[in-house]
Parts: structure tokens; sequence; C-alpha cells
């Protein structure tokens, strides 16, 4: 079975027909952010941390008058660009980049899945010290119950687990840490989108990562038993998500 390259114009592609067919991720997230945005003035610095398309960034953009969008791929940039133009675009990675100052709003959505599960303490707590004293840090990932989940484990790849998080922020009391869940789910009209989204979320894991990696027939066969109904012409599977919000801790005392 062959692999997305994560800087190429397909994974892009694929990406947007994600978007375009998880019903609820675009507005559970906006919901949040409003709620994180709520009575902070426009001159409030924000970032989005792996800003992807923009989609996310614009919202930013509509807010603030200062927008950093930090996106490694170039191809993600291109769209980034048309969708954000007043976004400040950072080409790095959340290793790489220092911010020019501390942000009151901070955006990490669904990209963890880019950084090796046993550094995601260590992104979140280095995110988290790019905050103003009363920023906030909102990270968004998948549900460790959904299909594409079941699909990973199915194949010998380990689960995405937000959850986790809350051992890393045991070890730091100078940040607090709060977890939710919210629902959603993918659905697509045609086998050839279902194919595509179900491809883009088994390569979150790289090849290493599975136990018994899947042929292309075995793939695709997956795919047409869990996640596509021939005979209504439907797909797709329940996708909710996990916020963690992260704060510094403003009753924390060296």
């Amino acid at each position: 079975m062959e692999f997305f390259d994560e800087r190429s114009a397909e994974y892009t592609a694929a990406f947007r027909t994600l978007l375009r067919c998880n019903r609820d991720r675009h507005p559970a997230q906006l919901a949040m952010l409003a709620e994180i945005c709520a009575g902070r003035p426009r001159t409030t610095r924000s970032v989005d941390w792996g800003a992807g398309t923009g989609s996310l960034t614009s919202a930013l953009c509509a807010r603030f008058d200062t927008v950093y969008a930090v996106e490694p791929s170039a191809h993600m940039r291109e769209h980034l660009a048309r969708a954000a133009p007043s976004a400040q675009r950072i080409a790095g990675t959340l290793e790489s980049v220092t911010l020019p100052e501390p942000c009151g709003v901070a955006l990490l959505s669904h990209v963890l899945y880019h950084v090796p599960d046993h550094l995601w303490g260590e992104a979140a707590i280095r995110c988290a010290r790019q905050l103003t004293p009363d920023g906030v840090l909102m990270i968004a990932l998948k549900h460790p119950v959904t299909g594409c989940n079941a699909m990973l484990e199915a194949f010998g790849a380990p689960p995405y687990d937000l959850y986790r998080l809350a051992e890393t922020f045991r070890s730091h009391p100078e940040l607090t840490l709060e977890l939710r869940a919210a629902p959603g789910g993918v659905a697509t009209t045609s086998l050839a989108d279902t194919l595509a989204i179900a491809r883009f979320v088994l390569f979150d894991r790289t090849p290493a990562s599975f136990t018994r990696l899947p042929t292309e027939e075995e793939f695709v066969a997956y795919v047409r038993s869990h996640f596509w109904d021939e005979a209504r012409g439907q797909g797709g599977w329940d996708l909710p998500q996990v916020f963690a919000l992260v704060r510094p801790n403003p009753t924390w005392r060296r």
C-alpha cells in the first residue's frame, strides 16, 4: 500500500475532502473558539499552530488584528494565503518556531497526529509557554473511540488518545488542563471520497507504526465493509472530537 507524502498536492486534496465531509468538526471548533475568544479585544495576539488550509485561521483573523499562522507545508500555505490573507504566515513546525510575542489565544487543531505520541506533552507545554498570563491554548484531536481509530487498531497501529495529556500536566502545576468532548462524524456520498478520507486518516500513522501494513486490496475491502453502504450510496463513520484547554495557572507560585 502506497502512503501519501504530507508535502504533496494529493495529501492537501484529501485533507480538503475530509473538511468538506466532516459535518461537525468545523462548527464544534468554531463554537469552542467563540467561547475562548469571548470578551477579548481585537488587539489580542493569536496563533494557529499547524494552520493547514486556514479555515480556523480565517476565524481568528475575523476577531483579532494580529494572527500568526504556523504551517510547514508549502501546499497548505498556498491555500492558507487565500483563506486568511491578513495572517502573518510562518513556515515552520511546533519544534522550530518561537513566536515574536506571547499570544492570548492559541490553536493546535488536529496537528498532534504529525507529532510522535510520546512528544505530545512536550509540544503542548512548548505552545502553552508562549501564552500571555490570561491566554488559552485550544488543542483538538479525534476522540479515542472513532471509526478511524478502530481501523488503525485493525491493522495493528495504536489509536490516538488526547486524554493521555493529563499525565504530562500532573507534573506542570504552572498550567491547568480542561478536557471536553464533542460529537461529530464523517458523511460521504461517493466511494471515492470515502476512500480518500480513510486513506488520509490511516496515513496519520507512519508505516513503522503498523504491525501489519495492509495491502491496497485489504484497505479497500475494509473501507467497503465498515465505512461504505453500497445500497444507499452513502458512507461515513462517527468522528467525535476531544478538546484540551490549557491555561496558565493564576494561583501557581514558584
